[in-house]
């Protein structure tokens, strides 16, 4: 449970949901992390069970307001 604590806290502090998801899968694609272990593992947890959609949803308004000012200047163009 230490490691699934840690990750969440390092998940913390990462800036935005795309950065968090390329954090976990690095981690699951590490060749030098066995797959036994107790990081790998809760990583695999953390991946399956969608925590970070879960956890963190503003990344979904964020994206919406970026698409929308995008369009608005091109629109202005």
């Amino acid at each position: 449970m230490k490691e699934y604590y840690q990750l969440i806290k390092e998940l913390d502090n990462l800036p935005d949901n795309m950065a968090r998801e390329k954090y976990l899968m690095d981690i699951k694609q590490n060749p030098l992390i066995p797959r036994h272990d107790l990081r790998r593992i809760a990583c695999n947890i953390l991946l399956e069970s969608k925590f970070i959609e879960t956890n963190y949803p503003t990344e979904i308004k964020n994206r919406i307001r970026k698409v929308i000012a995008y369009f608005m200047k091109i629109s202005k163009k």
